[in-house]
């Protein structure tokens, strides 16, 4: 009669086994750090793209988009979407940051609507009203346009921008909170993300340059030590960048 053995695997079967689940884990692995790193750049390219839309703007109507004061004389849905003519991106009385997307919308110089915060009751075709933020199609985040004012208002390093020129303006990364709706203190990136960005686009220092890394009011933790928390998870961080 034939005896039955028991077959395990031996050495040579187990160590490739182990080589497999290790080339795996490396690709999915090196697959996410490349996901991570497309939709960062996508970000950059975002804000890029809406500077350049802030010129074009600028150009046109030889005003900032938010500041100008003829919307409501060229598109029928502005009628009371007019900003100050000022020169500068105001908060109170006229919240001009809240326009300055529905302006470049309605001067087909962006092609994508404007939103507000899900809590706000969005009417469509009346954003020089109701639409204040431009979603991100990388993340989940919104842009928003803001003024010195509101900037450092908030809890952006005071040393930040090296600038007390009202008349700088600032694209806001804001996150978006569990019940869908978007505010100025709302966390928007990791502090590796921020620094990622921070790095590609200005010179990686939090408090300094073009970008101020900071921290939302509800959280804490982007920044440690007088630079980014790189060691601290979570999206706890907000990105102010002057393009003017």
């Amino acid at each position: 009669m034939l005896s039955k053995k028991n077959h395990g695997f031996s050495l040579v079967e187990l160590s490739i086994v182990l080589v497999i689940v290790s080339l795996l884990a490396t690709a999915v692995m090196g697959g996410t750090k490349l996901l991570r790193t497309a939709r960062l750049s996508t970000v950059i390219k975002e804000v890029t793209g809406i500077k350049a839309a802030v010129d074009a703007f600028t150009t046109k109507y030889s005003s900032l988009p938010g500041d100008f004061d003829g919307a409501g004389g060229l598109w029928s849905d502005c009628t009371s979407g007019n900003g100050n003519g000022n020169g500068q991106i105001n908060h109170t009385p006229e919240f001009e940051g809240g326009l300055a997307f529905a302006h470049m919308y309605y001067a087909d110089i962006l092609t994508q609507a404007p939103v507000r915060a899900t809590d706000a009751r969005d009417i469509p075709n009346q954003f020089c009203a109701h639409g204040h933020y431009l979603p991100s199609l990388a993340r989940s985040i919104v842009y928003a346009i803001d003024g010195l004012d509101r900037v450092s208002g908030q809890t952006v390093p005071a040393a930040a921008f090296g600038t007390t020129d009202l008349r700088k303006a600032f694209i806001i990364t804001m996150g978006i909170d569990t019940a869908g709706a978007v505010e100025w203190n709302e966390n928007a990136l990791s502090p590796k993300d921020s620094f990622f960005i921070d790095r590609k686009i200005d010179d990686g220092v939090y408090n300094n340059g073009h970008i101020a890394g900071h921290e939302g009011d509800a959280t804490v933790g982007c920044i440690s030590g007088g630079q980014y928390n790189l060691s601290a998870t979570g999206e706890i961080c907000v990105l102010a960048i002057r393009f003017r």
